[in-house]
């Protein structure tokens, strides 16, 4: 955080009107709080540096989802529906992902669960910048194909509005409002191509999970075409635990290309239309592995709790 953007916080924090908006759920960066002390570990990319830092100040931009053009009457209104948003699904996750070794979800709460994290990927500081005035070259032409006339910056908010508001795949699919392009994009990111489950791992040896500013990280592989195919997505949920959306493809790809350990792959058991998730082991070259596409691909920093259990990039 600039100490430009530190004054501001500082300067609207107490106000009724929430405009420090984070584009990574605050109650997934407390789990990676220094043993529940409210301040996490961060490490600055540009600084090369770790600092301690409180967890309200991590992973947030002024007014980012701000929106007077398509809610003039409440501009804050998609920040206001996340809040909700993420309250549901951190009850869910605490519910039924932090402790045991056996996770039963309905169908409902499986879909609920792969729908916020595939709107979590549209929902961030790197996404607001791609519809913005500063659309990278290489994106223009595919942004102008496929997003209706007008200024893209409300076009992705008016879509992050509609999309905060669905609760199934099925309502995103149905939603009047919801262009095509974002539309495609959540099918494609909670469902693949053809089909996705989920995998949930805990850590095992010395290394923790750390959290990225570009949650979630996405692992490609490359068909013979030199098609890119994402085979996961990684969503640490607290340093020790982590949720993974496989494709159903896994099975036919090779395991040279896999890279992680093959024992994770399972994939749950159906009975009387409820998933049985066994929550595998994750060992500390697979833990290590995953956190190094968060360092990757962050564009800023990443948080974590104890520095003693991450490998920093050299």
């Amino acid at each position: 955080m600039s100490s430009g953007d530190f004054l501001l916080y500082n300067n609207f924090k107490m106000r009724n009107e929430p405009h420090w908006h984070h584009y990574i759920p605050q109650f997934l960066i407390r789990n990676f709080s220094s043993r529940g002390d409210g301040f996490v570990r961060y490490y600055s990319l540009k600084k090369k540096e770790i600092t301690n830092m409180p967890t309200e100040e991590v992973f947030a931009y002024y007014d980012l989802y701000r929106d007077e053009t398509n809610n003039p009457n409440d501009p804050v209104k998609i920040e206001s529906d996340l809040a909700k948003y993420e309250g549901e699904i951190a009850k869910l996750l605490k519910d039924k992902f932090y402790r045991g070794n056996e996770i039963i979800l309905t169908s409902n709460e499986e879909d609920k669960i792969k729908l916020f994290f595939a709107i979590m990927m549209y929902r961030n500081a790197q996404v607001n910048k791609i519809f913005s005035d500063k659309v990278p070259e290489d994106l223009k032409e595919l942004i102008q194909q496929n997003i209706p006339e007008g200024d893209p910056n409300d076009v992705w908010k008016r879509n992050l509005g509609y999309l905060v508001n669905c609760r199934s795949l099925k309502e995103v699919v149905d939603h009047p409002g919801i262009d095509d392009f974002f539309r495609n994009s959540v099918f494609y990111a909670t469902f693949g191509l053809f089909g996705t489950y989920l995998i949930v791992a805990e850590r095992r040896g010395n290394s923790e999970f750390v959290l990225g500013d570009s949650f979630p990280y996405t692992h490609m592989s490359i068909a013979k075409d030199g098609t890119k195919i994402p085979l996961f997505l990684y969503f640490p949920i607290s340093p020790e635990r982590i949720i993974i959306l496989a494709t159903s493809l896994i099975k036919k790809t090779p395991q040279s290309a896999i890279i992680i350990d093959e024992a994770l792959l399972r994939m749950p058991t159906v009975t009387n239309g409820k998933m049985k998730y066994t929550v595998k082991k994750i060992y500390e070259k697979d833990v290590d592995f995953i956190n190094g596409f968060a360092f990757r691909t962050a564009t800023k920093g990443i948080a974590f709790r104890d520095e003693d259990k991450v490998k920093l990039p050299e």
